[in-house]
């Protein structure tokens, strides 16, 4: 056997290569799936509305007032 043959007849992966093979397999999927979502980023140019709103003392009443439901997260931020 030479140096870098794993033994295996046919061609096919010896049972050790055989979590490399998966692992590049696995690689070559998530890759491929993250490049198809990268196409779609882009693909429009305009901005949804968000429906998180930054309050503050200058807005909050009349939030609190204009909307008959709102979830508010308090938090300091030190």
């Amino acid at each position: 056997m030479n140096a870098g043959e794993s033994g295996a007849a046919d061609g096919e992966p010896a049972a050790a290569d055989l979590p490399w093979v998966v692992f590049w397999s696995a690689l070559l999927v998530a890759v491929f799936i993250a490049s198809a979502n990268a196409d779609d980023v882009g693909a429009g140019a305009e901005e949804t509305p968000s429906a998180v709103l930054t309050l503050d003392a200058s807005n909050f009443d009349e939030t609190i007032a204009k909307h008959s439901f709102v979830t508010v997260e308090f938090y300091a931020p030190w």
